[in-house]
């Protein structure tokens, strides 16, 4: 898509809908790049949230725990974002 064109950094997240855990696999654009992954609930209230290095990589969120519904992840990588909705089911 246009944001892994024009930044050289990617997300792809599985499974969605997810019951016990969701996979952030990502591209950066550089060894050096740093990204962050943030979680939120419908209120925008942040859950979760993880920092990213390395050219690629992955971060699994165990969702055990967490209650089913619609969640919110953002992509943020050298000031620009992606974000998607993620569904959490029991």
């Amino acid at each position: 898509d246009s944001f892994s064109r024009a930044f050289g950094a990617e997300i792809d997240v599985n499974p969605n809908p997810a019951s016990d855990r969701v996979s952030f696999n990502y591209v950066l654009p550089d060894r050096k790049a740093e990204g962050h992954i943030k979680i939120s609930d419908v209120n925008g209230t942040i859950i979760k949230s993880f920092t990213v290095t390395g050219q690629q990589g992955q971060k699994v969120w165990d969702t055990r725990k967490t209650n089913a519904g619609m969640y919110f992840y953002t992509f943020t990588v050298n000031g620009m974002s992606k974000s998607g909705k993620l569904v959490i089911n029991k």
